[in-house]
């Protein structure tokens, strides 16, 4: 077979691996806004990413240095995101559902299209269009509940909406940087501007609540996934041939969250079964985790615990 046919073949397996990370990356978000504020979370995230991007980068010899006349677009883009696209992500996921969340963040790539057709002039074709008009029927169909109220708060909408708007011109802005580098070393130099960026938020408003906080096994799991999987491997595993197949992936890491969060939700119904000592075969079953499938849905799991990890 031709090698670059197999090539071609052997990206879909890697970019499938890095959807699934962020898929589940909502799940373990969620679960660390359980014990620490969205700062907080994205700044350790970022700063335990950023040490491993750095090793692998040097390790494996694909470090490059960021030319002078590149540097000012560099820290402007890492304005955007991580910085701005986390911040509107993670109080957005804060205020919404782990699903919802994932919905409305995987219309990036409609809206990058959409502004590449009237910015850039860059084509769209039948299928685009068709995607594109799929993905906002999907969208409505998952915000707005049949008597047309909303799904989520007006809060969490607004700041996923956010989330869109800085990927949007973040992707816009590195087209000109990702013709002269790999996007393992824009993605490294961003996390680690990310860093700089969040160092005096973090300083300033979580620090404090931040060492009241007593780890555990869970927080510890979650935040670590957050950090190795959906920000380091996601990215490692893809490499740069891969990037013009993301559009046709990334979306699918709304199937994938509604998957996590239902094996999660299974788990903690379980283990409240084992708490309560299943006091009753047959009995309370299916009410306790239709509410707990409620409790995530309209309030985000965890609404009530945040700042229990004491």
């Amino acid at each position: 077979m031709n090698k670059s046919f197999l090539q071609r073949i052997g990206i879909y397996p890697l970019i499938s691996l890095a959807v699934i990370f962020w898929g589940m990356s909502y799940v373990w978000t969620t679960i660390v806004f359980k014990y620490y504020h969205p700062i907080s979370t994205i700044f350790i995230r970022l700063v335990i990413s950023s040490a491993l991007l750095v090793g692998y980068t040097f390790l494996s010899g694909k470090a490059e240095k960021i030319k002078k006349e590149d540097r000012w677009l560099l820290l402007i883009s890492a304005l955007f995101n991580p910085f701005l696209y986390f911040l509107f992500e993670n109080y957005g996921l804060k205020n919404s559902t782990p699903t919802i969340s994932a919905v409305i963040i995987a219309t990036i790539p409609v809206f990058v299209s959409i502004v590449g057709y009237f910015m850039l002039k860059e084509n769209l074709s039948l299928i685009n269009i068709i995607g594109i008009l799929v993905s906002f029927l999907g969208i409505g169909i998952m915000l707005v509940n049949p008597d047309f109220s909303l799904n989520s708060s007006w809060a969490g909408i607004l700041f996923l909406s956010g989330a869109v708007v800085m990927a949007v011109i973040y992707t816009v802005l590195l087209k000109r940087l990702a013709h002269k580098y790999s996007a393992l070393t824009i993605i490294t130099y961003q996390n680690m501007i990310g860093v700089i960026y969040f160092l005096p938020l973090f300083l300033f408003f979580d620090y404090k609540y931040f060492i009241t906080v007593r780890p555990n096994f869970e927080l510890v799991y979650s935040l670590l996934s957050l950090a190795v999987f959906a920000s380091t491997l996601a990215f490692i595993s893809q490499k740069d041939r891969s990037q013009p197949y993301q559009r046709f992936f990334k979306p699918d890491a709304c199937s994938y969250c509604d998957f996590f969060c239902y094996l999660y939700l299974r788990n903690l119904h379980g283990d409240q079964d084992n708490r309560d000592g299943n006091r009753d075969c047959g009995g309370d079953g299916g009410t306790g985790e239709k509410e707990s499938i409620e409790a995530w849905r309209l309030g985000g799991m965890g609404a009530g615990k945040r700042g229990s990890g004491k």
